[in-house]
């Protein structure tokens, strides 16, 4: 009988490892590899700055990681158990799992325009001193001292880690700053920005008459339920109906979609109608790839679905810099993995405030920013657009007219992702902001604070 319970004691032992201990290993391990990956093949870092700096207190900092410069790879290894991400070039990092290493070497690389800086932001020094003559300097330094300083955070040892800091004023660069280690020519992730490209990129579409909003989306895999009602609308809204859990523990939709699964797309696809459409708001990462799965679906080959971000929207602006990461279905992980350098994000900004025009070339249909930037009133206090935020939250007397940031502008929106990164755009100001960094505790960061100090300044 001892043996028998002993024997049924280690079964569930094992059961446990396997089911539940087992997939936050890998979630663990994916997220390492593929940090690793980017950041040294894209970004430029060295492997030892993300160690130190990007996986450190991390979820992932108890895995080795190491990086092949010939095979483009970085790996990270724990008890045995290994996770690999590959590089390719146009495409940034594509973490594949011990079978399909080769499978995603061999898939195709793009050519991007190799020019990180086109000169855009370049102004004569008496141009900038007549077009700036009222801004109040010492305030905007002011200003850019929050964003990098370290001293007096609100939660002690969890830094703020600014990274870049820019201000877009009156269509000029009005000021930048990059923290130790890092420059204007540094890629950097944009995390849930991303998710803000990909609703450019269905306007793109919508544009040339390749999507329409307000009708259903025909998945094949919906067609025989409830889910084909969902409209290209519901998605870009987050009120599709359908079930995903967006927390950022070891094990939620998200990390599972992420860091576990080889189509990230198919993931968010095979989820459960769990409200009908319209009907309750949802912020989902899993929505955002099934958009890019539509995407992909108006495209004759893979090659022309990975080269159209590239020739309709990022080389139009000059966004050379601009990294596009696939999974190894080979669709882009729109709500998650782009890379840009500060001032490119600062362009993708810019087009929202020129109505989504650039050099006198409409990228964007007559009424797709207003679209983008409208509140819809089933999301939460009305603090979501279309992937885009505004300033909204609950109404308290805490929260002056439902504003999460009281002393901003009404006409406010911007791109928010995970860490930190912001690209608030403020028509009535003329103005954007970029913030980019990896301040993990999130009361050691106030985009809202930030975006005020500048607003004084000019």
């Amino acid at each position: 009988m001892f043996f028998v319970i002993l024997l049924l004691a280690v079964l569930i032992v094992a059961g446990l490892l396997y089911f539940k201990v087992l997939p936050i290993l890998n979630i663990g391990l994916g997220y390492a590899a593929k940090t690793a990956c980017s950041n040294v093949y894209v970004s430029g870092k060295s492997l030892g700055s993300v160690i130190s700096e990007d996986l450190k207190n991390s979820a992932a900092s108890f895995v080795k990681v190491s990086i092949n410069k010939n095979e483009k790879t970085a790996t990270a290894s724990f008890l045995g158990l290994k996770k690999t991400a590959v590089y390719r070039d146009g495409l940034g990092c594509t973490l594949a799992t011990k079978n399909t290493i080769d499978k995603v070497k061999a898939l195709p690389s793009i050519k991007k325009i190799n020019k990180l800086d086109d000169g855009f932001w370049d102004i004569e020094p008496t141009a900038f001193e007549r077009l700036f003559s009222k801004v109040d300097f010492k305030q905007l330094t002011k200003a850019f001292d929050y964003a990098f300083n370290e001293a007096s955070l609100p939660v002690k040892n969890n830094l703020r880690n600014t990274r870049a800091a820019l201000v877009i004023h009156k269509g000029k660069l009005l000021k930048e700053q990059y923290g130790n280690g890092f420059t204007a020519a540094t890629p950097l992730l944009g995390w849930s920005i991303t998710k803000s490209v990909t609703n450019t990129l269905c306007g793109i579409l919508v544009k040339e008459g390749k999507l329409k909003l307000n009708e259903p989306v025909n998945i094949a895999a919906w067609a025989n339920d409830d889910r084909s009602n969902i409209t290209l609308n519901h998605l870009l809204q987050m009120n599709s109906g359908l079930y995903f859990k967006e927390v950022y523990k070891i094990r939620s939709s998200v990390n599972e979609m992420l860091w576990l699964n080889e189509a990230c797309a198919q993931y968010a696809i095979e989820q459960k109608l769990v409200h009908q459409p319209s009907t309750f708001w949802n912020y989902s990462s899993g929505t955002t790839n099934i958009i890019s799965h539509l995407i992909k679906s108006k495209f004759n080959s893979v090659e022309a679905y990975l080269q159209f971000p590239h020739k309709k929207l990022f080389e139009p602006l000059g966004m050379h810099s601009a990294t596009m990461e696939t999974d190894v279905s080979n669709t882009y992980i729109g709500s998650s993995f782009m890379y840009a350098t500060g001032r490119d994000w600062a362009k993708f900004g810019l087009l929202y405030l020129q109505d989504g025009v650039w050099n006198g070339q409409r990228i964007l249909p007559e009424g797709w920013v207003t679209y983008s930037s409208k509140r819809s009133e089933v999301s939460q206090y009305g603090a979501y657009a279309a992937h885009f935020w505004k300033n909204a939250t609950a109404p308290t007397t805490a929260f002056e007219n439902n504003k999460y940031w009281p002393n901003l502008p009404d006409d406010l929106y911007y791109a928010n992702g995970y860490e930190g990164q912001n690209i608030v755009i403020i028509p009535s100001k003329d103005l954007v902001v970029v913030r980019l960094g990896q301040t993990r505790h999130r009361k050691n960061w106030d985009m809202g604070l930030f975006v005020e100090e500048v607003l004084k300044a000019i």
